[in-house]
């Protein structure tokens, strides 16, 4: 068997070939590379919003045992009232804004001793 001699075409060729087998790896190894970086920024991002939800919660978990806390979510929620107090519902809230404070301390004495 004879050997075979590789010309400078040749050579080229291969050469050639090899060249673009590693621009095309190189290529996707850039790209993958910045996917990952993407994603990772998105993750810090992630887990910076979380971080402030966790100070949140523990925040509200400090705040849920007080009496305070209680008392307040009793009377938003659910209308809750102490013995001896007196609960006021107004239907048209804004017609008190005309009302100086000394006009409103009349009324409502007025109507702490006004018997139905």
């Amino acid at each position: 068997m004879r050997g075979k001699v590789l010309t400078w075409r040749g050579m080229l060729i291969i050469a050639g070939a090899f060249a673009a087998v590693f621009f095309v790896a190189l290529f996707g190894v850039i790209s993958s590379r910045h996917a990952m970086e993407a994603q990772y920024l998105q993750q810090q991002q992630t887990i910076v919003e979380m971080e402030r939800q966790v100070a949140e919660l523990r925040n509200e978990l400090d705040r849920v045992g007080t009496d305070g806390y209680v008392e307040n979510e009793a009377r938003t929620r659910y209308d809750y009232v102490r013995n001896g107090e007196i609960r006021f519902e107004f239907s048209d809230p804004e017609t008190l804004s005309y009302y100086t404070k000394a006009e409103w301390e009349i009324i409502m004495d007025e109507e702490l001793y006004t018997t139905y």
